[in-house]
């Protein structure tokens, strides 16, 4: 995976006995999407797969994730994009 790269939360949401949650992988450049994805998308189902299991372990409930892959040039030495995204 990058170097250059953060996550995004877009949305969290609980129903019931599940959360849902939509996050954005930001990576700073448009060569470094295809290494998140991975071939046929293998890459990030791995994350999205233990990134699920990992928050169903801490909240304890069934997690709905949906991740996306952003590309947003420069944004590590962006100091607004680095405080929006927490950093």
């Amino acid at each position: 995976i990058p170097y250059g790269l953060t996550t995004q939360l877009e949305k969290f949401e609980e129903k019931g006995g599940t959360v849902l949650i939509n996050g954005i992988l930001v990576v700073e450049r448009e060569n470094h999407k295809p290494i998140v994805l991975g071939a046929g998308g293998s890459m990030i189902k791995k994350i999205g797969t233990q990134a699920r299991i990992d928050m169903e372990a801490m909240l304890g409930k069934k997690v709905f994730l949906e991740i996306f892959v952003k590309v947003v040039q420069g944004w590590s030495r962006d100091p607004k994009r680095l405080n929006e995204y927490g950093i």
